[in-house]
Formats: C-alpha cells, structure tokens, sequence
C-alpha cells in the first residue's frame, strides 16, 4: 500500500497539470471545446446556433491583455453577472449569404431585419429560474461585422435587477437561456449549462 501512495500522488499531480491554462489562447480553446460544458452548438433549419459562457476569470485576463482596468464596484458588478456569447451562423452548405440577406425580398425586409439584430435581439432570449420566472438580458450588443462573416454574434449580459432577482441567481444550478427566434425560422432553442462549470475551472498559469 506504501508504494502505491508516491504513484498516485504523482498521479494527480499529472492529472492536474493537464488542467493549467498557460495563455489566453489556451483559455479561449478551453471554452470553445464543449465537453468542458461552457459551450453549445445546435444545428437548425440550415444554421448553426452557438452559444458560450465566457469566465469572468476569463474577461478579466482579456481586459488586463488589453490594458483596461476596472474600479473595484465594476469588478464587484462582474461578479454578479452572467457574461455570454450567441452566435447564427449559416450552414454554407445550405445558406450562402449573410443571414440579414438569406430569404430577403427587398429593401425595407433587409432593414426591418438588420434592425431587429441591431437593437431588439433582448427581446428573444432570456434566462429561466426554475421557478417559473425568466430574466432577460441587461445587455445585447451585436459584434461588428467583418466582410466576410455572414453570420451574427452577440454579447449577452444577465445581471439581477433587484435583491430578488439576485437570491435566484445565487441559487441556481442549471442555467437554461432561451432563444425564440422570429427572424429564420429556428423555432424555440434551449441551451442547458451546468453552471459549476463557470467556476470549477482549470488553474491559471499567466
């Protein structure tokens, strides 16, 4: 038994290492793999619909990489908050234009559209307590566009509105965000996360 004690040990401390996070690179391709429960992907009608949740470990190495520095009420704020990532991405087997163009007839549709995307995706997702009520996001920003991407993402904020509000959030252990689609025809989408997985994660090294 004495000699399996120093193989085990060293065991773990494999086990372990394999788990540190050594760049910011590392921690997007941590998020990015699924099976470390931070990202879904769903396939519907000729889209892919994706969605992340980003670390607020995450966010502050990305914002420090980037030289922005938070007073200590922003960094409290963060931590209250649910940070996301949702993206429509078209199958370009199936779809071969941008989104705000697919099945678009004329002018005002593209700008009824673009619109919608632009200032009323909030509108279409929300976050599930459990209890039967459902919490909308303080925040959707839609990322610039690049001429080449024919697809949408979009920065989510969920934050507790009131003392209420903030209870559930602290008492949840499954986040369930909805997205009710009525621009593509994707219906109603569930994206299921543990939420441990936002906290539970690798040891970061940088």
């Amino acid at each position: 038994m004495k000699h399996l004690i120093p193989i085990f040990l060293a065991f773990c401390l494999l086990a372990c290492g394999e788990q540190e996070l050594s760049s910011l690179n590392d921690f997007e391709s941590y998020i990015n793999d699924e099976q470390n429960g931070l990202t879904r992907t769903k396939h519907v009608n000729g889209y892919f619909l994706k969605w992340q949740l980003l670390p607020n470990s995450f966010l502050e190495k990305k914002e420090e990489k980037q030289g922005i520095q938070n007073d200590s009420e922003e960094d409290l704020n963060r931590g209250k908050s649910i940070y996301c990532l949702f993206s429509i991405i078209p199958d370009e087997q199936d779809k071969t234009q941008d989104i705000v163009l697919e099945n678009t007839m004329n002018v005002e549709e593209f700008k009824r559209k673009y619109e919608e995307l632009s200032f009323y995706i909030q509108e279409d997702i929300r976050l599930k307590t459990g209890d039967g009520n459902e919490i909308s996001p303080v925040l959707a920003h839609m990322e610039p566009v690049h001429q080449l991407k024919k697809g949408r993402t979009f920065n989510l904020v969920f934050a507790p509105r009131n003392e209420a509000e903030f209870s559930l959030f602290e008492h949840l252990d499954e986040l369930d965000f909805v997205y009710d689609d009525r621009l593509f025809s994707l219906g109603m989408n569930h994206f299921v996360f543990d939420k441990k997985n936002l906290v539970e994660l690798p040891q970061l090294t940088f």
